[in-house]
């Protein structure tokens, strides 16, 4: 707990005075209010994740300082996260490093998590994968920086609403940290805790008001913890499931798959294309958007309640089952389900007075438009 409060209190006055002093460095910091994944109605600092950063690191630091070994794979965690976070804050400042580029970065990190902490998936409960990542270094090597990176990048993809991303990943550290407790892993507890109070600390200013946010900074480097912290807790305790911290990632990955599926294989685009398609996205245009609320950004922080607890869907289940495969197989089953028929019902509800995206039909990769519909 006091390691959750440090992490909180250090992230919440980083973030204070990011904002105090807005002004000195705004023309570096702050975000566009155009674009096809802009929602916000005016330019705000995308910093957010300096200070979830500092609150981290600090506080497993300060809970360190008198236990040689979480010091020492504390050291090793912050140099393998420094790739992913320092490119995802680069492009926050200079809007110049591609998805491409972060990606790489991403899987740079999950590399040096590889050899310097062991970080390497060696089953994913699958027969079949299970013996080639047992006889196969370099296969394991292979998937583990595809899993991490691209939870990292999934992470980022859904970091579009005020309070969205901070809150699922605020859920899911939380399911992290009740297990590594009653595995009495020490230092996967404090790296979920300390996570957990970092966002928190920055959630107070980010939602629902939108004061600043997260970036992509802090997006990649939140991706790559929940990855790691994933990673390590399948490594470290042979009775946890894979598929427990696949339920607990099941929203950020799927919406990653479904994006990749719904581009490829339906609007026939780019799969990296970026779009107003995202099941977020849609809840915001076709439901929240509409809200006769008092201020604007109050519609945009509205949205970020329904991802949330569709998050607890897969993660409720997966705290009480994380050593049941086959039960875990079901709720990530019921999970995608719920996941299919929130976004089915959503593109086919027509009440809203504007023409959106259908299931089945070629108009899916159009622009939104908000003139009225025909139908």
């Amino acid at each position: 707990m006091e390691t959750l409060i440090s992490s909180f209190v250090i992230a919440w006055f980083v973030t204070f005075f990011v904002l105090r002093y807005e002004d000195f460095h705004a023309h570096i910091t702050r975000d566009a209010d155009s674009g096809v994944q802009k929602l916000h109605s005016k330019p705000t600092p995308r910093v957010g994740g300096m200070a979830v950063f500092l609150g981290v690191f600090s506080a497993i630091g300060l809970a360190a300082v008198q236990n040689a070994d979480i010091k020492t794979n504390l050291g090793l965690l912050l140099l393998a996260a420094l790739p992913a976070f320092l490119g995802g804050l680069v492009e926050d400042l200079t809007k110049k490093v591609t998805p491409l580029v972060r990606l790489v970065l991403a899987f740079m990190s999950a590399a040096l998590a590889f050899f310097l902490l062991d970080a390497r998936l060696d089953r994913v409960d699958i027969w079949g994968l299970d013996w080639l990542l047992a006889n196969f270094l370099l296969f394991s090597f292979l998937l583990t920086m595809i899993a991490v990176g691209g939870v990292s990048h999934a992470v980022n993809i859904i970091d579009g609403f005020n309070g969205l991303m901070s809150g699922y990943a605020i859920l899911a550290f939380s399911a992290f940290a009740t297990v590594a407790w009653g595995l009495d892993d020490e230092f996967l507890f404090l790296v979920s805790m300390a996570s957990a109070g970092g966002i928190l600390g920055f959630l107070y200013f980010n939602f629902p008001k939108g004061r600043i946010f997260m970036g992509d900074g802090g997006a990649y480097l939140i991706g790559f913890m929940l990855a790691e912290v994933a990673v390590m807790m399948i490594v470290r305790h042979g009775a946890v499931s894979a598929w427990f911290v696949l339920a607990v990632l099941a929203l950020p990955v799927f919406e990653t798959v479904f994006s990749i599926y719904r581009r490829a294989f339906v609007q026939k685009t780019k799969i990296g294309m970026p779009d107003a398609l995202h099941l977020h996205t849609l809840i915001y245009r076709r439901i929240t958007k509409h809200w006769h609320l008092p201020d604007r950004v109050y519609n945009n922080s509205a949205t970020s309640p329904y991802l949330w607890v569709l998050s607890l869907v897969s993660i409720i289940p997966a705290i009480f089952l994380w050593q049941h495969t086959w039960a875990l197989l079901i709720v990530m089953l019921l999970f995608i389900a719920a996941y299919l028929w929130l976004y089915r019902s959503i593109v086919r509800f027509r009440r809203i007075p504007f023409r959106c995206v259908t299931w089945n039909n070629r108009k899916l990769c159009e622009p939104v438009s908000e003139k009225p519909s025909e139908s």
